[in-house]
């Protein structure tokens, strides 16, 4: 157990003891043994063992929905970026984040990715005079008219028009 520590191999050690022999454990979890089981070996304990010590290791689903969402917000100014890349970098299936999404998110992850890239783009469009074509490059979106498009789906507004209503006094910002 101190070699395997010493190596730096991240694994989970179960160990084995014998009767009388509680010392031995004692001293093993101090080591960073995960748990013990006493001999002769109940195949029930140890597959509950296995399985409880494989469930900490597995992020819970609201806690891997905040790191899906997280990746999304982060990434979201990509413009490759898509499903596939979350099923990588988690390594799990589509099929398991679209439901984390939509149970712990409560949209789909197409939704969240054109949500935050919106929301940069606000930004963009409040904070700068960047061109809109710029700010939908910056933000993710192949070109000005698929900004133009998710903007009025999110926002029931034009880039453009938003822009104007957020200018408070001054020249009026460019298009």
């Amino acid at each position: 157990l101190e070699q395997v520590t010493g190596l730096g191999v991240s694994s989970d050690v179960v160990v084995l003891i014998g009767y009388g022999t509680m010392e031995v454990a004692v001293e093993a979890m101090k080591a960073g043994a995960r748990d013990f089981l006493a001999k002769p070996v109940n195949a029930a304990a140890f597959l509950d063992t296995v399985r409880r010590l494989i469930d900490r290791r597995r992020p819970l689903p609201h806690v891997l929905a905040s790191r899906l969402d997280d990746f999304t917000r982060d990434q979201s100014t990509n413009p490759m970026l898509r499903l596939a890349h979350l099923c990588e970098a988690f390594q799990i299936s589509e099929r398991y984040v679209c439901h984390i999404f939509q149970e712990h998110v409560g949209t789909s992850f197409r939704q969240r990715l054109g949500f935050y890239r919106i929301e940069h783009a606000k930004e963009l469009l409040r904070d700068t005079e960047m061109a809109i074509h710029a700010v939908a490059a910056n933000c993710g979106f192949k070109n000005q008219r698929r900004l133009t498009e998710a903007f009025r789906r999110y926002e029931g507004t034009t880039p453009r028009k938003y822009r104007i209503s957020q200018h408070v006094g001054g020249a009026t910002p460019q298009a």
